[in-house]
């Protein structure tokens, strides 16, 4: 990344206006450049990007607020064009030292001559008094949601766990089972899953660590789940997005094969400890289901981690 520099403009005197300036460089490996500025657009301006202590709420149609500085940001519409977004604060709110309409933001999204995307984020504004905090600030959170992005963007850790389940005769009936034993109550945890209000069918919320699931499908005629975490994040799943799927096929030995897999993309830094959770988590509920249902006669389980892919 080039390296930020905050210099005056016009005169050399306290009062005239100190420009902060920042420009950032990512690689996205893997990402054409039109997923990667949706991405951009849905990941890091509509929902915040990640960034700590930001929450970022919707205003309309490209046009966001932060808490808790209360400046609101609004992208151009009229500049927007296949691999660039332009951006700008339209409010300060709260940041009293930004000068009112000299904030301009674009981000270039172009392709690495590969698979993947070479992403350039500048960032431009005016302030009246102590640059010498509002650029470290600005340099700190575009870097960190640009780090966010690429951890965003990148291909999926995958872990799946396999393990016979002689005691039913049709995909069906482990499809019930689980919702069952495994959603509805629980898995044998000794961990609370609670009905949340004001939730959607087939929600649930874990305490601890207050991780709300959702079921998007049940089907018992293909034999299949699947289900999200709601709100992944630093205080309740380490990730940046998950998604399980539970399969059950028929067995040549009989009864049937039950396949359960997750995908997800950690945080930054948090890459091992949430494979390693997952993996304790998945198998031991499918341990647990196993001999609730009779079948741990039916063979071991096998398990393992894929990672890259998508």
């Amino acid at each position: 990344a080039m390296v930020p520099t905050c210099h005056h403009r016009g005169r050399s005197s306290m009062a005239s206006a100190l420009t902060v300036r920042t420009s950032v460089r990512r690689s996205l490996p893997g990402v054409l450049p039109s997923q990667a500025q949706a991405a951009w657009r849905d990941f890091t301006f509509r929902e915040g990007g990640g960034l700590l202590g930001v929450v970022a709420l919707e205003r309309g149609p490209g046009r966001r607020l932060l808490l808790p500085s209360l400046m609101e940001e609004v992208i151009d519409d009229e500049l927007d064009e296949p691999g660039r977004v332009c951006y700008r604060v339209s409010s300060r709110g709260l940041l009293r030292d930004v000068v009112e309409g000299s904030h301009r933001a674009k981000v270039k999204f172009s392709s690495d001559g590969s698979t993947g995307t070479k992403m350039k984020w500048e960032v431009e504004y005016q302030v009246d008094a102590r640059a010498w905090l509002w650029q470290p600030v600005t340099d700190y959170l575009i870097e960190t949601a640009a780090s966010n992005l690429a951890a965003y963007t990148a291909p999926e850790d995958v872990f799946k766990l396999t393990l016979p389940l002689p005691s039913f005769d049709r995909p069906g009936e482990a499809v019930r089972s689980w919702v069952e034993y495994i959603w509805d109550g629980g898995g044998g945890l000794p961990i609370p899953c609670l009905k949340p209000p004001l939730t959607q069918p087939g929600d649930r919320f874990i305490l601890p660590p207050g991780l709300l699931e959702r079921l998007v499908s049940v089907s018992e005629d293909e034999g299949k789940i699947d289900y999200i975490v709601v709100n992944p994040g630093l205080f309740t799943y380490q990730v940046y997005t998950h998604r399980g799927a539970v399969g059950f096929a028929p067995r040549a030995e009989g009864g049937v094969a039950m396949e359960w897999t997750v995908h997800i993309r950690p945080l930054p830094g948090f890459g091992p400890v949430v494979r390693s959770f997952t993996e304790l988590a998945v198998g031991t509920l499918s341990r647990n289901f196993q001999s609730a249902v009779g079948g741990c006669e039916g063979g071991p389980i096998e398990a393992g981690w894929a990672t890259g892919q998508r």
